[in-house]
């Protein structure tokens, strides 16, 4: 593709400066092309899950949760397109990735639909989605170990304080506990 098509943009985001690529062509069988693979232009609340082979479709959704989600605070992704998001919901189902499907309507009066991942479910959706050595958005990736990582110190410090004098883990080992008059029992590792 002709270098004098794609543009790069700098911006300062929550401190931060991000970088985005873009693309602009008047080709319009190219363009043709890229609409019926699901690839509109903007945020046209047309946006769809887009056919593809089983094993692409995970970096997919991470190329959409880069675009359009975020990993700090909650771990949800937006769009206008309740069909993209309704896709979604049914890709994490057939993963046992449990999500909630959530809308507000926004000051111009379109609907904007939200999906999220409950804290439960992010070591599943990290595994799958931003999996060690994946390419996605450096500052997601870090963000979604670093929630990762809380949510096992978290499980450990409930350990601790149920019965077992343990110091912060470096490094994370399923314990199953079985807690008997207050007593708490290691019962595999």
């Amino acid at each position: 593709f002709p270098s004098e098509k794609i543009y790069h943009r700098v911006r300062e985001r929550k401190g931060t400066q991000t970088y985005s690529v873009g693309l602009r062509s008047y080709n319009e069988r190219f363009c043709k092309n890229l609409i019926k693979h699901g690839i509109v232009d903007q945020k046209s609340g047309k946006e769809t899950f887009p056919s593809l082979p089983a094993e692409l479709k995970k970096d997919f959704v991470r190329g959409f949760w880069d675009g359009d989600g975020t990993v700090s605070g909650a771990c949800s992704a937006s769009s206008m397109s309740f069909e993209i998001i309704s896709q979604l919901s049914i890709f994490f189902a057939e993963r046992d990735i449990v999500s909630s499907v959530g809308y507000s309507i926004i000051q111009s009066g379109k609907t904007f639909y939200r999906i999220s991942i409950p804290k439960k479910s992010l070591p599943d959706f990290k595994d799958l989605i931003y999996y060690d050595g994946c390419l996605g958005l450096k500052r997601k990736i870090e963000c979604i170990n670093d929630k990762i990582r809380s949510i096992r110190n978290d499980e450990w410090r409930l350990i601790a304080g149920n019965s077992l004098e343990l110091k912060q883990p470096s490094i994370y080992i399923n314990i199953n506990m079985a807690i008997s008059n207050g007593i708490g029992m290691v019962t595999s590792f």
